[in-house]
């Protein structure tokens, strides 16, 4: 097998083992056998030429050549979702489900407040709120947007300052008398 004999379904299927890291795990996310997730990723790497996993007790990493292909995979996974909802639409109205992960905090203090004014403007688009206490990858389709309180570390995507906020810092007399006035 040549690397232009390659198909959509064994990309689908790395992209499953390179997030699970287990064979056994991707299979049944996948509802197939384990076996059979095997038999797609061995030829998938002889059809490239090189090795995408290191492979340990503990389950399978992604080696250097792994992880440049699994991004390569997710935009297209990305671009391959952004084609069918635009084709399903059929119009250029805006639609379809966006799931915005962010921070407990921001969810119920900021969000809760916006998403009414969002439906009014946008009744087609439904939204799923993902909350975490760690930041999402947008890279590994963790959520499709992320709003968070720090700048992103990957820098491969678009980000802005969309608000802030002050912080107030209180402390009672007897503690700023025991310890002093905190320097800001």
């Amino acid at each position: 097998m040549r690397a232009e004999h390659l198909g959509w379904a064994d990309l689908c299927i790395f992209m499953h083992v390179a997030r699970c890291e287990n064979l056994s795990k991707a299979g049944k996310q996948l509802k197939i056998d384990q076996s059979t997730v095997c038999r797609r990723i061995n030829p998938l790497e002889y059809c490239l030429g090189l090795s995408l996993f290191e492979r340990g007790s503990s389950g399978l990493q992604l080696n250097e050549q792994g992880v440049r292909l699994l991004a390569q995979v997710e935009l297209m996974g990305n671009g391959f979702s952004g084609l069918l909802e635009e084709l399903s639409s059929g119009t250029n109205e805006v639609s379809g489900r966006v799931s915005v992960g962010t921070m407990e905090g921001l969810a119920s203090l900021y969000l809760t407040r916006q998403i009414p004014k969002l439906q009014v403007l946008h009744p087609n688009v439904t939204l799923e709120l993902v909350t975490s206490t760690h930041p999402l990858q947008v890279s590994r389709r963790e959520a499709d947007v992320f709003l968070g309180y720090f700048e992103p570390i990957d820098h491969s995507f678009h980000s802005e300052l969309l608000a802030g906020f002050d912080l107030d810092l209180d402390a009672c007399d007897d503690y700023i008398a025991a310890k002093g006035m905190p320097n800001a």
